[in-house]
């Protein structure tokens, strides 16, 4: 068993808001990148903002770049190379023409970060920015997570950390962004039975803070507490101090932003990140469960020859842990060091003499920070940069003991499970059905036998036609309750739940008229959108074909989806 204690699902359609935009935007513009990416960004999220949609990663890669291309700095220094004929008819078949045109865009995304990358003075590169818009515009957190397990082992477990990015004037206007990604981020914990488990963000700057925090711990299961000071919350405050209380009450962890660096509202805002804040906290709660992300950071500079000294916030870290039986500290996003062989022999020497003290070795835990590390590099990097300079013993001490105790996972026997644990594991037991096969600490936890739905592997938002047949039956014949499914759930709606659905009260030959005339504008939507017919298909078959599927009260919206691919293809661009 892995544990990744410090990770993110959120997808940014869930966090969207011109603040959230501003706050994502100064954080790019600090990677030392050309003012065009963050400008490039800004365009992309504000586009996805007001007209939300789903994006195939090739239509993402189109639009990234012809932003950039359309930049006044490239335009100046290379007036002609960007300016390439996408939209030409290219020979051969359409399948081919796509993939050339694919290429393209790929051998055109490697020339603007060979031309515009700063190299060493850069944290991140165009082609980085890109590969993290693609994790982090996808539909949901499901897809997300999906996309971070492709890089992780089989056994892996995650922490997945909300994320409110809100202020005062936009608290009231985003809560229906903040609940979205709640209820996201519980789905996502569903369809990953015991391998996420799922923090609340708790943002006092909402007026009702408290109220959505205990929502998400007691109506869906969400087994701790993030926190993000430097989004300008006080954690020397009345509204905290309830939190704290909470938390102490309900026996749940806590896990705070505690660095220099990340997403910030000023930088006076980043002092309120700092782990001094919490001596008076903890002498007043010593048993609170304190996890204090990136180990206060090496934002002051890189790590010193001896280790950290006094002032410095992970010395700070590193003395609350001493003095207090429940306190860690996590090594996510720690990447400072990578580039520089002297930075990475100090960090190294610091990190081991950590994994040798008694009561400091189990207190460090392993996370990647993604999707948000895909800044710098990919998750499975991360870890085998670690895997690569310490030992067996020492990485099982970071990615399995450490943060199993502090989580309160019961790997050593049930006696071991602590409560938070215990809600999450109410809540999936009380769910009909599940979306994979448990984790093993959950099948050893839980009195529930779980019943496996597995999402439809062939539905997905990536596929146009898909997408079209979810806006057909959104646009005429869903309850308002359906129309607010995201995509996987609108998938699994059945055709005796779509309001045309009237078996039960006419004739069989008025329904079967009236499905065929639903059929009908179904196929007359997918030519006008200008599909185009595989071999072998006539208008008449496809009428009769989905006909009969929507006649069958067991059919779902995905089953017509997947079979309109079977029928017609995209015609190219």
């Amino acid at each position: 068993m892995r544990i990744n204690g410090h990770a993110h699902i959120f997808s940014l359609n869930s966090v969207l808001s011109k603040y959230a935009i501003r706050i994502v935007v100064t954080r790019i513009n600090e990677k030392g990148l050309p003012a065009f990416v963050g400008d490039t960004v800004e365009k992309l999220l504000n586009d996805q903002m007001k007209h939300p949609e789903n994006l195939t990663e090739d239509e993402l890669l189109d639009r990234f770049i012809g932003y950039i291309a359309g930049s006044s700095a490239v335009k100046k220094i290379i007036p002609k190379q960007f300016n390439l004929p996408f939209g030409i008819q290219l020979p051969g078949s359409k399948k081919r023409a796509r993939r050339l045109k694919r290429a393209a865009l790929q051998a055109t995304l490697d020339r603007l970060s060979s031309n515009f990358d700063k190299g060493a003075e850069a944290d991140a590169t165009i082609r980085d920015v890109f590969q993290t818009l693609r994790i982090a515009m996808l539909p949901s957190a499901t897809h997300v997570a999906e996309r971070l397990f492709e890089e992780a082992s089989p056994d892996e477990i995650m922490v997945a950390l909300m994320m409110d990015i809100t202020s005062e004037q936009t608290a009231a206007a985003d809560q229906v962004l903040y609940l979205r990604q709640m209820k996201e981020t519980a789905a996502a914990a569903v369809a990953y039975p015991g391998r996420i488990i799922p923090f609340v963000a708790v943002n006092t700057r909402r007026d009702n803070y408290y109220e959505l925090m205990c929502r998400g711990i007691e109506e869906h299961g969400f087994a701790g507490i993030k926190l993000y000071p430097s989004l300008g919350i006080e954690v020397i405050s009345d509204r905290m101090k309830r939190v704290f209380d909470y938390c102490h009450d309900n026996d749940l962890p806590i896990l705070l932003h505690c660095n220099q660096g990340g997403f910030k509202e000023n930088d006076a805002s980043v002092e309120f990140g700092n782990p001094a804040h919490w001596r008076d906290i903890l002498k007043e709660r010593p048993n609170l469960r304190v996890c204090f992300a990136h180990a206060g950071g090496t934002d002051q500079g890189p790590m010193k020859k001896n280790g950290p000294v006094k002032g410095d916030w992970t010395h700070t870290v590193q003395e609350l842990i001493n003095k207090y039986d429940q306190v860690y500290m996590d090594i996510s996003y720690h990447t400072d060091q990578m580039l520089n062989e002297e930075h990475e022999k100090n960090y190294l020497k610091w990190l081991k003499t950590v994994l040798k003290d008694d009561k400091l070795k189990r207190r460090v835990i392993f996370g990647t920070d993604g999707w948000l590390l895909r800044l710098n590099l990919p998750d499975s990097l991360y870890m085998n940069w670690f895997e690569n300079r310490l030992t067996e013993a020492e990485m099982k001490l970071i990615y399995e003991k450490a943060p199993a105790e502090y989580l309160g996972l019961p790997v050593n026997g049930l006696k071991t499970m602590r409560g938070n644990i215990r809600n999450l594991v109410e809540y999936l037991d009380a769910q009909p059905s599940v979306g994979g096969q448990p984790a093993e600490w959950l099948i050893s936890a839980s009195k529930s036998s779980y019943a496996i739905r597995r999402r439809n592997a062939g539905w997905s938002p990536n596929n146009h036609i898909h997408l079209l047949a979810r806006a057909f039956f959104r646009s005429s014949y869903m309850t308002a309750p359906q129309k607010a499914l995201d995509f996987e759930e609108a998938g699994d709606l059945l055709m005796r739940q779509l309001t045309w659905w009237n078996r039960e009260q006419v004739s069989e030959s008025v329904f079967r008229n009236d499905r065929r005339n639903v059929a009908l504008r179904l196929i007359s939507q997918c030519e006008g959108s200008g599909l185009l017919y595989e071999e072998g298909y006539t208008k008449n078959l496809a009428l009769d074909k989905i006909a009969e599927l929507l006649g069958d009260e067991s059919k779902t919206v995905a089953d017509v989806g997947i079979t309109l691919d079977s029928m017609y293809r995209v015609q190219a661009e």
